[in-house]
């Protein structure tokens, strides 16, 4: 007879097997040596272009981020990899990664490439890093050959003379190293004189002055420009650079910092700053003397929680936080800048969506939540911004909009749960989080308490939330399953209609958590996930959800931003 001491019936050796015995079986390990679920080439190349900035991160570095990227790029259709760059750029509100992505596209399948282009392109600063990254040789060539060169001239083109003006800010390449390479047309005068102005061709105001240089070829080239032919705006500027009276042009701060001598200067720079600008150079102001002036100042703030410009920005919600801390801490800075940037804030985060039922978030908040930088590692371009600050943030803006949400916060120990003041802000809420001191990491804690106390909502509906780095490794190794999924089906069996999103905010090709119609995996830390959360709680889609989503978008950019439901709009 059988041993009945390992085979009874009754076992608690054997209860494991038999309640993990649908789950399915883990088939990776986690960079801390945690058991994980390996993801699917599609939804991979989502995370890590939706997470990565091509920064070191604790667990990857820049370079292999990149290695990975275009590995993956390999493994999908070009399609993908197109419509991917398009939900990246105005979803997620990337820079490097869409750039990469059409770089890889250009060598994969041309013709595509040039369709997507002048959609995902949709600054000239994107096609600086898409040049700079063929020309480095990553993508397997340094060279942009015919068709590239003709998508650059053709969105040269079409960009009008004032826009390319402001965007000239920049190198690697210049500007007016674009110029020499693809020689786009010019339709007028004006386009011909504003070429020849930003690859540096002296500036005169008599025609008598003006010379030309005649090569080789026989081919006539202008070495002036004459100022009447240039637009106004470049004229303008010209005027103020040289006598430094009359009305500041409107163009980029960058261009203006140089010229500004006093205060007065420094205030009418203020006073001609976009939202962007304002609220990346508030210490800048500050130690001009710009808040002196108090009808100034009250113009800042007025346009710091303008609602609209708030969201033509988008911005990141958690860089309205890092301002807010940085204003908070500069006793200069008056007290109704900070207040306005929190407005800002509240509007950053109003796609936070209103979810049926009961809903649990639970957040991450061990070490490596703390030593991951957001953007990744680089010296010279860190952030201050770690993950920790970005999931207590998020949790913080979902409990604001969903008063009865229960906040869980877990590294290796669980602690206390809390129901968050909704009276409070977001930002003083997110503080608290912000607080717990942090540990190793066991994700599979928070659903294991719910299943302890026998937590059950009979056929309501319920969301867990999970805001992770992914990198579980002290969990229990007892199950061929993933601890976290042993737990989750425990919670299901009780709450059917329960479903699980698990955001991960940072570059990772696994999950503690496997895919199915009622688990979504996803990447990021743009409001946009607030949407699709919502979605997927409401039942739209099954499995695959962020991918098919990806899937579904269309590379027209009469579609960016209105028929694609991914594409950051204006409600």
């Amino acid at each position: 007879m059988a041993n009945k001491k390992v085979f009874s019936f009754t076992s608690s050796a054997f209860a494991p097997v038999r309640q993990t015995a649908t789950l399915p079986v883990a088939d990776t390990v986690n960079s801390a040596g945690g058991k994980a679920y390996l993801a699917g080439a599609e939804h991979q190349l989502a995370q890590f272009v939706n997470t990565g900035t091509f920064n070191d991160t604790l667990t990857i570095s820049a370079e292999n981020q990149v290695a990975t990227v275009i590995s993956l790029c390999h493994q999908v259709s070009p399609q993908y990899i197109a419509q991917t760059a398009l939900e990246a750029r105005f979803a997620g509100f990337m820079k490097d990664s869409p750039a990469l992505l059409m770089a890889v596209l250009l060598v994969r399948d041309g013709e595509l490439f040039e369709r997507a282009f002048p959609v995902v392109m949709d600054s000239l600063k994107q096609v600086r890093t898409f040049m700079q990254i063929v020309r480095s040789g990553v993508v397997g060539r340094k060279s942009f050959g015919s068709r590239a060169k003709r998508v650059i001239r053709n969105w040269l083109e079409n960009c009008s003379e004032d826009n390319l003006f402001r965007q000239s800010v920049g190198n690697n390449p210049s500007l007016a190293d674009m110029i020499k390479m693809v020689h786009p047309r010019a339709s007028n005068e004006k386009r011909e004189a504003l070429y020849g102005y930003l690859v540096g061709n002296k500036v005169v105001k008599d025609r008598s002055q003006m010379t030309v240089r005649t090569l080789k070829n026989g081919v006539n080239i202008k070495e002036t420009v004459l100022t009447e032919t240039l637009p106004s705006l470049v004229q303008n500027f010209e005027m103020y650079k040289t006598t430094r009276e009359g009305t500041m042009p409107s163009v980029p701060f960058e261009m203006l910092a140089t010229l500004a001598t006093t205060e007065g200067h420094w205030r009418e720079i203020a006073e001609k700053a976009t939202w962007t600008q304002t609220f990346k150079n508030l210490n800048t102001f500050e130690r001009h003397g710009v808040f002196k002036d108090i009808k100034i100042t009250n113009a800042l703030c007025e346009r710091l929680r303008n609602a609209a410009l708030v969201r033509r920005a988008k911005v990141f919600p958690y860089s309205l936080m890092m301002a807010h801390d940085m204003a908070s801490a500069n006793a200069s800075i008056p007290r109704d800048v900070t207040t306005a940037l929190e407005a800002a804030l509240n509007v950053a985060t109003e796609n936070v969506p209103l979810l049926e039922g009961m809903v649990y978030i639970f957040v991450d908040v061990s070490g490596s939540m703390d030593s991951n930088r957001v953007t990744g590692a680089r010296k010279g371009a860190t952030t201050k911004v770690t993950c920790r600050d970005v999931s207590a943030l998020i949790a913080a803006s979902i409990a604001k909009r969903n008063g009865q949400a229960v906040v869980m916060p877990f590294s290796d120990r669980l602690y206390p749960s809390y129901s968050l003041d909704t009276d409070k802000s977001v930002l003083e809420n997110a503080k608290v989080l912000r607080k717990l001191p942090s540990g190793g990491t066991m994700c599979s804690l928070t659903l294991a308490h719910l299943n302890a106390t026998n937590v059950a909502h009979g056929d309501k509906s319920v969301l867990c939330i999970y805001v992770s780095d992914n990198e579980s490794y002290l969990d229990s190794q007892s199950s061929y399953a993933t601890q976290t999924m042993l737990e989750w089906a425990k919670f299901k069996a009780r709450n059917p209609n329960a479903k699980l999103v698990c955001i991960d905010l940072v570059p990772n090709n696994h999950s503690q958590a496997k895919e199915s119609k009622d688990v979504m995996n996803i990447g990021g830390w743009s409001d946009n996930n607030f949407k699709m959360i919502a979605a997927f709680s409401r039942g739209e889609f099954g499995a695959d959800f962020w991918v098919n989503k990806i899937k579904s978008l269309e590379l027209s950019s009469a579609d960016v931003g209105t028929k694609n439901s991914l594409v950051a709009e204006e409600d």
